[in-house]
């Protein structure tokens, strides 16, 4: 009724309006407030309640804590060492100091060091991990230099620190020692193989003939691991009748069972045996890819030669970049191998020694204490009864190599820890041989 009334236009007289007039204000407000929601006329919206927002609660930072330390380096010279920390925490910044002083930019969890140099040898590298909530120095990580490894591609080295033995290679099976009365070659591809045994005595002297059958070869090759094949490489045996020395060397076709020729672009020959007195010689090479960059051989022959001509000789070839790879004596004569490779300049250090064979093994172990590679020996004695042993290093680079030396029953440990067999001693003087394998890296 009331509603009804609000909500109509009802005639009234004066007076009444006039009276009415005094209380309107009043009279309006209170009916507006009591009646307006029932009267139709009008409409009303509710907004809900909305607390305000509130920020999260903010979790405190949690202070570093390194999980995982960095570990001790071993680099060849020249090449780069990575050290790495992993640590737990909060907004982690890093500072890496070389000898404790801090390293410009080296701000991440891991730090790859510029190419190394001699100085660097010893070093020792930490990590500052921090945060606002606090920071943690790890342990000392120490970076070892060893002696500079060859050129990627390098086949005068026989394999040293190569890309085909460095991290442990397959043990192929032994070879089968080889002869033949026609001359023979064989070709093992993806595989690499140890020069010829040096030996107290061969076996032409053993068997004291000079038919090519009695002298048969000793050596043996290692399949390379399936991810290596693709390196290409391949290791050849051979020998002939010393009378077809010359003509077998300069031939394009010989001996051509697998490979390519054995004086060819992508070859280098690893070690070289002359028999004068019994009618044969025998050799072992190393071939790469066909499209490497090639290697120039060249042979010399130095007429009763003394060990000090050896070494003139030897020196004026390293200062020309070239390295001997295979030496063998011949009646008083000495001959040899050396090849220089299409683009390298380096300057060679040579150093040459004769000694009997008890003391080959002792030899070898002091030119990897000076840093040289055992890059040519003769696998027979002179007349005098001593090998000659050639080692070569980067002029200058006289960091001490590792070396090792294993009986046929562990010599497993020689290719598993990446240590390439520069060469097999074959001692035959108790009639009983007795081999023992000797690596570097």
């Amino acid at each position: 009724m009331i509603a009804a009334m609000l909500c109509s236009s009802l005639p009234e007289s004066d007076l009444l309006r006039d009276r009415r007039l005094k209380f309107v204000p009043l009279f309006l407000a209170i009916l507006a407030s009591l009646v307006l929601p029932l009267c139709g006329c009008f409409s009303t919206v509710t907004t809900p309640y909305t607390a305000p927002p509130t920020s999260p609660p903010t979790s405190p930072l949690t202070p570093p804590v390194i999980t995982t330390q960095p570990a001790n380096q071993s680099v060849s010279l020249g090449t780069a060492a990575t050290f790495s920390v992993t640590a737990i925490g909060s907004s982690l910044q890093y500072q890496w100091s070389d000898n404790g002083t801090p390293i410009a930019n080296a701000t991440a969890s891991t730090y790859t060091t510029p190419t190394t140099v001699a100085a660097d040898n010893n070093s020792s590298f930490t990590v500052v991990v921090s945060n606002s909530a606090g920071s943690v120095t790890s342990n000392p990580a120490s970076l070892t230099i060893t002696a500079r490894a060859p050129q990627v591609g390098d086949l005068r080295f026989q394999q040293v620190d190569a890309r085909s033995t460095i991290n442990g290679y397959n043990n192929g099976p032994p070879s089968v020692p080889s002869s033949s009365s026609q001359g023979f070659g064989v070709y093992y591809p993806n595989s690499i193989g140890t020069p010829l045994y040096l030996a107290a005595l061969n076996q032409c002297e053993l068997n004291n003939t000079n038919a090519k059958a009695a002298c048969p070869l000793f050596f043996e090759q290692y399949n390379l691991p399936a991810n290596l094949i693709n390196l290409d490489l391949s290791v050849g045996y051979g020998g002939d009748s010393y009378s077809e020395f010359p003509s077998d060397f300069n031939s394009p076709n010989w001996p051509i069972v697998g490979g390519t020729a054995v004086n060819a672009a992508n070859s280098v020959l690893t070690s070289l045996q002359l028999q004068q007195t019994y009618n044969f010689f025998g050799a072992s090479w190393i071939q790469g890819p066909t499209q490497n960059l090639p290697f120039i051989g060249s042979q010399t022959t130095i007429p009763a030669a003394t060990t000090a001509q050896l070494q003139t000789a030897a020196t004026q070839a390293g200062q020309h970049s070239q390295v001997i790879t295979a030496v063998s004596s011949d009646l008083g004569k000495i001959v040899y191998f050396s090849y220089s490779w299409q683009g390298d300049t380096s300057p060679y250090d040579v150093t040459v020694a004769a000694v009997t064979f008890p003391n080959v093994a002792s030899t070898i172990s002091s030119f990897a204490q000076q840093g040289y590679i055992l890059t040519a020996m003769t696998p027979s004695a002179d007349s005098t009864g001593n090998f000659i042993l050639i080692g070569t290093r980067v002029q200058g680079d006289s960091i001490p190599r590792l070396f090792m030396t294993a009986a046929p029953a562990t010599f497993a440990t020689l290719t598993q820890q990446g240590y390439a067999i520069v060469a097999v001693l074959n001692d035959t003087s108790t009639g009983t041989p007795v081999l023992t394998f000797i690596g570097e890296r």
